[in-house]
Order: C-alpha cells, then structure tokens, then sequence
C-alpha cells in the first residue's frame, strides 16, 4: 500500500472516530501504548479504542482494538516503526528506512487492585507482523501503576524477535530488553498529559536484525470528552537529534 493510500486511511480514521464521538466515552484515554512503550491498561467489555497518527515526513499509522470482558484486548494496527538498513552501518548521516508493518496482537491480564490492595495492572501481551515482508513479533510483560491522580508510571520488560525472509538473513532471535514510561498530569492543567517513554524494535540488517531504542516525549490533550490529540517527538538509536520524528495523533475510546 502507497504512502498516499495510509494517509488516506488515517483521514478516513480520523472522520470515523469524529463519528463514533457521538457515543458514551472514556475521558482520558487507558490505551494499550504510551508514545511507542506498552502500557498494562486494558479496555472495558465492548469497549472500542483507536489511533490514528501522521508523522512530519508524511507517514501515517492507525491502531485499533477491542475490550474483551475486561481480561484481554485484540489488536490491529499499520505503522512504519521498523526499520531497514541495506548496507550497514547505519548512522545519522545514513539512516536507516522505515518499512511499512501490518500486525495483530492479543493482550491479558489483571486491573489494579484486582489480587490484593496496591497491586499494579499486569498484561501479558504478543503482537505479531503479518502478510508478506520482513516477520517482527515481540512479547512483553508490563506493570501499571497510578501513583495519586497526577501519576502513571509503566515499567517491564519486552522480546522482540524478526527475520528478513526475502533477504535470507539470521532471525535476531527473542532478544529481552527493558520498557518504561511516565504520564504526569499537572494539578493546574487537569486536560493536560506530559508522556515520556522507552521501547525497542527491530532494524534489520543484511547480517542479522538488531534491536534499536526508541525514545519519546510529548504532550496529550484531552481536548474532546471522547478522547485526545497528542503532540509527540520520537528519537532513535541512530538517528540524530536532527533526524527526530515529530508526529501528531488522534486518540479515542469508546464504550457501550
């Protein structure tokens, strides 16, 4: 699918989601991702949750999931958060390309307090890439937590394994990196989210994959009753500060 073709399809999101607004909703969205690092939030039963992204460079991503019976979520989304290095070394002056991803994932687990008081939410999750191209899956286990009203901090740890079937390179190989993330709404500004995150993904090379930190920080907005827009950057290992994505998302939940 063309670049132009995503965008499209982020536009058509994001009508959709306008459209959806006329239904009961979830003020400040519990989604399954701060900026890139997972989250343990799961959706109500029935509850419907979706993003809708566009970048500065014009690619765009969209996310959408499902609540089931307040234990688990599904998952599917298309984004450009893998990387491709054709001849390595890969460096601020050689960049690695994105590579268009579509992948599904299941999500499980526990809500805060659900074992005993002072528990944090738990999720078990996978998400694996499908159709033809490159194959990422990872795995991961996280633990959320809301300290008071002001603070949410997310901490775990996340497999990633990929292989370049076209290439015929080595699979990286489950490959156990560390993730964190903080959400810190500021008392004055109740409508306001600082975000800060740490994840991994892959950047696949013609010897082998290898795992590449993704850094990010912005600002979420609860600027409808339905849901948010947010203003984010994103580093990467091997990019420059210059070399920084800035994106802007259109977030949403919605339950029965």
């Amino acid at each position: 699918m063309t670049r132009a073709a995503h965008i499209a399809l982020v536009r058509i999101a994001c009508v959709a989601i306008a459209i959806f607004a006329v239904r009961s909703a979830a003020a400040d969205p519990a989604l399954p991702h701060v900026l890139t690092a997972p989250t343990a939030w799961l959706p109500g039963s029935g509850t419907v949750f979706g993003t809708a992204g566009l970048d500065h460079r014009g690619d765009a991503s969209i996310d959408v999931g499902y609540g089931l019976g307040e234990l688990a979520s599904v998952e599917l989304d298309s984004d450009d958060d893998v990387r491709t290095c054709a001849m390595p070394p890969c460096t601020t002056d050689h960049r690695a390309q994105p590579i268009r991803q579509q992948r599904a994932a299941f999500r499980i687990g526990a809500r805060e307090d659900a074992w005993f008081i002072g528990q944090p939410a738990l999720v078990l999750g996978v998400r694996e890439s499908f159709g033809s191209g490159p194959r990422v899956g990872e795995a991961y286990v996280v633990a959320s937590r809301e300290l008071g009203p002001y603070v949410r901090v997310h901490a775990g740890a996340l497999a990633i394994d990929a292989r370049d079937r076209a290439a015929g390179a080595k699979a990286l190989g489950f490959t156990v990196r560390p993730t964190a993330a903080l959400e810190l709404t500021p008392p004055q500004y109740p409508k306001t989210t600082l975000l800060g995150d740490l994840s991994w993904e892959p950047r696949l090379e013609p010897a082998a994959p290898q795992p590449e930190w993704i850094a990010g920080w912005g600002v979420r907005y609860q600027a409808l009753r339905w849901g948010a827009i947010e203003l984010a950057v994103r580093h990467r290992e091997t990019e420059g500060v210059a070399a920084s994505t800035v994106l802007v998302r259109l977030d949403g939940v919605w339950s029965r």
